[in-house]
């Protein structure tokens, strides 16, 4: 976990980024007013989104965060992702920002509430560029799915997708599949 205190102090919080950039477009095109971010890291998500002047309710959770978020709309909270310590219901959206493959797929049951949109981004490991990230990440090694393996793997658990797009950063946005509802 020492590489994971070393990478949240020097990453960015930076709209630049495509993994920022897809997550603010998540939370804008759907209308989030109140997101949980699991696997927070510093809160970056946050940042981003209130220099672009969205207002949102921001939980973040994660197991090593520190920092406190310097806003009355924003709390982050100590904790395993795979089971986050509030109650996911009370959110319009949970994201995973290049977080979900560290926390495990398993997370994704917790999060099987009705209208909850869930939206992740990621790294797709098929880029020859991204080799290096894998290799950084060496525990992550054959965990990471290609945007294709992750909306086949999200249907086949009952998960309706609702969009995906991207190249080497990906996102995939889906939600929990009501009742006779038909998968994307």
């Amino acid at each position: 976990m020492l590489h994971l205190r070393f990478i949240y102090r020097f990453y960015p919080a930076l709209s630049l980024l495509p993994e920022y950039r897809h997550a603010a477009g998540i939370v804008e095109r759907y209308g989030c007013r109140r997101v949980l971010d699991l696997g927070c890291g510093r809160g970056n998500l946050f940042r981003v989104l209130e220099a672009r002047g969205v207002r949102v309710v921001y939980v973040g959770v994660d197991l090593l965060f520190a920092e406190p978020p310097g806003s009355p709309y924003a709390l982050h909270v100590v904790g395993d992702a795979r089971s986050p310590p509030v109650e996911v219901g009370g959110f319009d959206c949970a994201l995973f920002v290049n977080s979900l493959f560290y926390i495990g797929l398993g997370a994704l049951e917790s999060l099987r509430k009705p209208g909850l949109l869930v939206g992740v981004v990621d790294i797709d490991p098929s880029y020859p560029h991204v080799k290096l990230a894998d290799l950084l990440e060496s525990r992550l090694k054959g965990m990471r799915m290609t945007r294709k393996a992750l909306v086949e793997h999200l249907k086949q658990r009952g998960f309706r997708v609702l969009e995906h797009g991207g190249m080497a950063t990906y996102y995939v946005v889906f939600t929990p599949a009501g009742e006779g509802e038909a998968e994307a």
